[in-house]
């Protein structure tokens, strides 16, 4: 799966916060920690669903829980995109809270 392929196609779309992890050299590191969170999550749900539905065909499980997993990320980035003003959230900050924050199944 390309993660983070996957997880810069999102960034790229909030030009904001791109241009600003450019500006700060933090966009290789956002990009790996996402596409790691991303990969476990979709990995978590896979799993959960397998377990719910054992008869289901699983490239159509993958690709269900990879399209959960996605949105989640992207409710992620919009909640620090969206934040006023914008200098007052911290992306180290963000990153910090999605290292201590496990992800629930």
């Amino acid at each position: 799966m390309p993660y983070k392929t996957i997880v810069l196609g999102l960034l790229e779309q909030r030009k904001g916060l791109y241009r600003e992890l450019c500006r700060r050299q933090k966009t290789l590191q956002t990009v790996n920690q996402l596409a790691l969170i991303l990969k476990t999550r979709h990995d978590a749900l896979k799993s959960r669903l397998w377990d719910q539905r054992p008869e289901s065909e699983a490239s159509q499980t993958a690709s269900e829980t990879l399209e959960l997993a996605i949105r989640e990320i992207q409710n992620l980035l919009s909640c620090c995109e969206h934040r006023e003003p914008p200098e007052a959230h911290s992306l180290d900050a963000a990153m910090e809270f999605l290292r201590v924050v496990k992800p629930s199944v």
